[in-house]
């Protein structure tokens, strides 16, 4: 009956995994509940609970990823909170992927790039701005999604990572799926991921 599993990971690459398994990821294909995956340092935890002020929603704006929203908002403090909302536009994407209809053939124009920041404020819960939250947008062209989010992350120093998965691989969506095992083996901020509807 709980509202959320949370679970430490290794972050064990490659061969580290098939050598030794990883939790994290049955986990994550088979939790029916949201899962907060921490990554652990192997160093003293400092003694305070952690606080989060803010967080990176990355969305591919499918309606998997949209049971994310919600969450990633209610994980920061209401006056005090700030939510980036980051979409990663694919660029120089194999000619196969846009064949079978896992890319996109739009370039990222000004007027694409103004039509996405439009998409991403219309996720915001209306509930968000009376509480006092803060909510930024961000629209990033990278080759690899996982890698941008992990360097927005960075940049924008944000306390976790929210995204939404259908918690099974071999999927179409850009945030979903093997993006959301990347993320959990690649972020240094905790990574909470909620699974959306199989579509």
């Amino acid at each position: 009956q709980a509202d959320i599993l949370v679970i430490g990971n290794h972050q064990r690459r490659a061969l580290r995994r098939l050598r030794l398994g990883s939790m994290s990821h049955p986990v994550l294909r088979s939790a029916t509940v949201p899962v907060l995956i921490i990554p652990t340092t192997g160093t003293h935890e400092d003694a305070r609970l952690p606080e989060i002020r803010s967080v990176l929603l990355a969305t591919d704006l499918s309606a998997c990823a949209r049971p994310a929203v919600r969450h990633a908002y209610g994980l920061v403090k209401p006056t005090r909170g700030v939510v980036h909302v980051c979409y990663v536009h694919e660029r120089n994407q194999p000619l196969d992927a846009i064949v079978e209809g896992r890319g996109s053939e739009q370039q990222l124009t000004p007027e694409r790039r103004d039509e996405l920041e439009g998409a991403l404020r219309a996720l915001v819960p209306k509930e968000a701005a009376e509480a006092g939250i803060i909510s930024r947008f961000h629209v990033v062209e990278a080759v690899h999604v996982a890698e941008a989010v992990c360097q927005v992350a960075r940049r924008l120093g944000v306390d976790a990572l929210c995204l939404g998965s259908h918690g099974r691989t071999g999927l179409t969506g850009k945030i979903l799926g093997s993006v959301a095992q990347q993320l959990m083996s690649h972020a240094d901020q905790p990574v909470y991921v909620v699974r959306g509807a199989t579509e």
